[in-house]
């Protein structure tokens, strides 16, 4: 998935929401619009997970991301919003080599870090599943960019000999690619000012590379990554 393909889906969203807002008509019925002569705005705070499929690239505990996402939107009518939305999503691994023998021994520890953070545009179509639309679905394409941050940290310890060595040290590095995808998710309003949604998305990133030790770049292959959130909203 290249450039060009991001830049026509991010173009299509906007044409979907500019559209809406030209025939946007606000329902005083509805639970989800608070205001019928103003613009109906909305925060939303949650928590997810990230599970990342990177191939061989991303092994054991980092393939699995937990975090949250904060989100702005606005709400254009009972079928159509949009909204910006940044989040961070952390996953780390951990390995660990020792030797003893001969009168010595080393110890080496190695972590590895990694902070997601996506930065996206959505547009959702949303299908209320009663008259009120106290609850109803969402289709949520979605297109951005992703940001990796990777941090790795080494400890080593050695004795022998009557001598004692310890010595520590980290190296980060950070990549920008697009990120685009699709969600589907669930929305319950308890009242025209508060709902909580819940939904999965799937989020395609490209490829990123990191220089942690000199002379040795190392990359992440795009990567498909299914993500699960909950989240609470204030609209107002």
């Amino acid at each position: 998935m290249n450039t060009h393909l991001s830049k026509t889906i991010l173009t299509a969203i906007g044409l979907l929401a500019a559209g809406a807002i030209s025939s946007a008509q606000t329902d005083t019925s509805s639970f989800v619009l608070p205001k019928d002569s103003a613009p109906n705005f909305y925060l939303e705070a949650g928590a997810g997970f990230m599970r990342a499929d990177a191939g061989g690239d991303l092994e054991g505990d980092l393939k699995n991301f937990a975090g949250g996402s904060m989100a702005f939107g606005y709400r254009i009518n009972k079928a159509h919003k949009i909204q910006f939305e940044i989040g961070a999503y952390m996953a780390s691994d951990t390995e660990s080599y020792s030797y003893a023998g001969g009168g010595s021994s080393i110890s080496i520890n190695l972590e590895l870090e990694l902070t997601a953070v996506p930065v996206l545009v959505s547009y959702s179509y949303c299908i209320p599943l009663d008259q009120a639309g106290r609850c109803e679905l969402r289709l949520t394409p979605t297109a951005g960019i992703y940001t990796m941050n990777a941090k790795l940290s080494g400890n080593l310890s050695a004795a022998g000999y009557g001598q004692a060595i310890a010595e520590s040290d980290s190296e980060s590095d950070s990549d920008t690619s697009f990120a685009i995808g699709l969600g589907v998710g669930f929305t319950y309003h308890f009242s025209q000012k508060f709902y909580l949604d819940a939904g999965y998305r799937f989020l395609r990133t490209g490829k990123t590379e990191y220089d942690l030790i000199d002379g040795a770049d190392t990359s992440i292959k795009s990567t498909n990554n299914h993500c699960l959130n909950v989240s609470f909203g204030w609209k107002f």
